[in-house]
């Protein structure tokens, strides 16, 4: 009806008028006087009307946006309290005499006062009981900092705050924090920031910086003598299994304790990973370092507890290895603590074992440690390149053969590293999982490029290391790339070797089951090599059995050979199973295993490894 103002008065002037000229009218007559008296009062009813009208209007839009500000004003209040009670710092708002005006909930909690014993107060005289610089500061100069002041509670506790001021038109504002929580949250940052909070050891990277800056020292400075240790607890699980793991995590915590204690020097130590924990000494002799060792392992192996009830003792196997230039960085001298650490494992635990380079032991083990950066730059590098080798069909009706991809690397000067020198290094050192990885999407990516060749094959082979059945992502990822390939499934088959497989069985079985369900095919690689071959072979869902080398390679002079072969192959049969013969390299032994009814053969008779394009 507000619409309708500007027009309701001066009609209203208008009949008014006009009705009132009307019935004069009706008295006076119709002559031109009283004409006149009828139009000229009509006139004026409407000017008044549109008057009255827009006095009436201009004063309901002042009201209006009156209420608009009012309403504005109260949001912005609310607004404002809301994010100042919500303000992590204690706020206080003075005029100049120093009377609280306004305060937050962080402020009372601070000074753990209510709101009644302190607006309408003077400040200064709740809460700065001695004298002090900050009365001065507030009421003189316009600082935005004060600085750290000895203030005091309700209870006339003192409180140590950082006081800072904001000059405002409505006063001065003062935030407080609590000098005491802030330097101890600090603290604590730090503290977790080169810590794990667990044992409360040096995390990994902090304690890898200090061990670098000894062995930086140990390049420059030849007569200084620096040495990594690794401490294992054998069999530590069974602490978890038979007791409980709330058991487990007090005997670490105990040992650590005890660890620290021994060596003195809780900054030196490392827990790298559930069981085992990593520490070095400085400027000692290696005779020094052996007696350390061994005085060391006498005390650990001493050392038990009780949790549950339970006495929890075990014993440990330590590994050393010098801090020098001649092991060419950090990692090489972890690499180094690990092997010797291992070695004391396998030569019956509980030992003390260095790491020598020049020892027979360790020597194959070196050469993998220096294979260990080519397999990381070839990963980072894109240096590894596949090859591929026919599989031929030996007896009539069995279709087209096959092809294996087999995975390959380059150095960095381009020369080629054969798999027999990396993949034994990449398996000891986790890396094999990386390269399970890039192997299986290179292979699908050149068999969707080269549809023409993978038709003319009956299946295309891909090796799997043995670690891939541990990889608890490894059949997801596995089962994702092949779904999301254009690849016929049956087309794709994958090797997994025997050892590997009889090593990990349930888990291998699991996996099988998953691929095949894809329509994919297996293949058993290297078998009769394993001690129970034939025992574990009816329990694998496998398509194919690929026979080991060892017993093709001068099968037509090994009678002992010929005889596991033809084992193999009746075997076989029984199970449904195909059988490829590898490493086959002469005329005569392609008549053997055609006489004993070898499917397919593969071996250099057949064709070499050559790069796919």
């Amino acid at each position: 009806m507000k619409n309708f103002h500007p027009y309701l008065y001066p009609a209203a002037g208008f009949v008014c008028v006009n009705l009132l000229s009307f019935f004069q009218n009706r008295l006076l007559g119709a002559d031109a006087v009283a004409l006149m008296g009828y139009v000229v009062p009509s006139f004026v009813g409407v000017v008044t009307g549109c008057v009255v009208s827009a006095c009436f209007t201009w004063h309901q839009k002042a009201l209006q946006e009156e209420k608009e500000k009012n309403d504005q004003h109260s949001e912005i209040n609310t607004r404002h309290e809301a994010f100042l009670q919500t303000f992590p710092q204690g706020v206080c708002t003075v005029d100049g005499e120093g009377v609280c005006l306004q305060i937050n909930e962080a402020f009372l909690q601070l000074f753990d006062c209510k709101s009644d014993n302190v607006l309408g107060k003077n400040l200064f005289e709740v809460i700065d009981k001695e004298p002090s610089h900050l009365k001065k500061i507030i009421q003189g100069t316009p600082l935005k900092h004060c600085g750290e002041y000895k203030l005091y509670k309700l209870d006339g506790c003192p409180v140590k705050v950082s006081v800072s001021l904001y000059p405002s038109p409505f006063g001065t504002v003062l935030t407080f924090s609590e000098v005491t929580l802030t330097i101890f949250l600090k603290s604590k940052i730090d503290f977790l920031h080169n810590h794990e909070p667990f044992c409360g050891f040096l995390n990994l990277a902090a304690w890898k910086r200090r061990v670098e800056e000894a062995y930086a020292k140990s390049c420059t400075d030849y007569d200084c003598r620096n040495f990594l240790f690794i401490v294992d607890i054998d069999r530590f699980k069974i602490i978890n299994e038979t007791v409980s793991y709330a058991a487990g995590d007090h005997y670490l915590k105990d040992f650590a304790q005890f660890l620290a204690f021994k060596i003195g020097a809780s900054e030196n130590i490392c827990r790298l990973g559930g069981d085992e924990f990593s520490f070095f000494l400085l400027d000692c002799s290696h005779g020094e370092a052996q007696s350390f060792g061994q005085a060391l392992l006498q005390d650990l192996n001493a050392f038990e507890t009780s949790c549950q009830g339970r006495v929890l003792k075990c014993s440990v196997s330590i590994g050393g290895c010098p801090i020098s230039a001649q092991l060419r960085s950090f990692d090489h001298v972890l690499l180094g603590a690990e092997a010797a650490c291992n070695f004391a494992k396998e030569s019956g635990r509980s030992l003390v074992r260095f790491y020598d380079p020049e020892q027979d032991e360790y020597r194959e083990n070196h050469g993998q440690m220096e294979m260990v950066s080519h397999i990381q730059a070839a990963l980072a590098g894109d240096l590894f390149f596949l090859r591929g080798q026919r599989i031929a069909p030996i007896m009539e009706g069995r279709g087209q053969g096959g092809m294996e991809i087999l995975v390959s690397m380059r150095d960095q000067s381009g020369a080629t590293i054969s798999p027999g020198a990396f993949i034994p290094a990449a398996e000891t050192f986790d890396l094999m999982a990386d390269i399970d990885r890039w192997v299986v999407q290179q292979a699908i990516t050149w068999m969707e490029e080269n549809a023409e060749v993978c038709a003319s094959l009956d299946f295309i082979s891909i090796n799997l290391s043995g670690k891939a059945f541990n990889q608890e992502d490894f059949a997801d990822f596995l089962h994702s790339v092949v779904v999301q390939s254009a690849l016929p499934a049956e087309k794709l088959c994958f090797e997994i070797t025997e050892t590997a497989a009889v090593k990990s069985c349930d888990k291998a079985i699991d996996f099988i089951h998953k691929i095949k369900e894809l329509g994919c095919c297996f293949a058993l690689d290297d078998f009769g090599t394993g001690m129970s071959s034939f025992e574990y072979l009816k329990n694998f869902p496998v398509d194919y059995i690929k026979i080991d080398g060892s017993f093709i390679h001068g099968i037509e002079h090994d009678e002992i050979s010929q005889e596991i072969v033809r084992s193999i192959q009746r075997i076989s049969e029984k199970l449904c199973v195909k059988t490829i013969a590898e490493h086959a390299e002469t005329k005569e032994s392609l008549v053997f295993l055609q006489e004993m009814r070898i499917d397919y053969v593969q071996g250099y008779i057949i064709d070499k490894p050559s790069p796919l394009t």
